[in-house]
């Protein structure tokens, strides 16, 4: 009934200054996806240490999908 689906999946490490910029590099070099999670920080928390996926997804060319964590 349903077709078998296959994920390539890669883990790559990198040493930056910019988490954002490495991740948005690899994938729109790389990717056809990026997915990512995110904390849904607000107020302060938010102004102070930022999102990194909000980053990612500012400056990527690619598509992205983002998931809430649990906690």
């Amino acid at each position: 009934k349903y077709p078998e689906l296959k994920v390539d999946l890669e883990k790559v490490v990198f040493k930056g200054v910019s988490a954002h910029h490495e991740i948005v590099d690899y994938a729109d070099k790389h990717g056809d996806l990026m997915v990512m999670s995110t904390h849904v920080r607000t107020g302060l928390a938010h102004i102070l240490i930022g999102s990194i996926t909000e980053q990612a997804a500012r400056h990527s060319k690619k598509r992205m999908l983002t998931i809430r964590s649990l906690s």
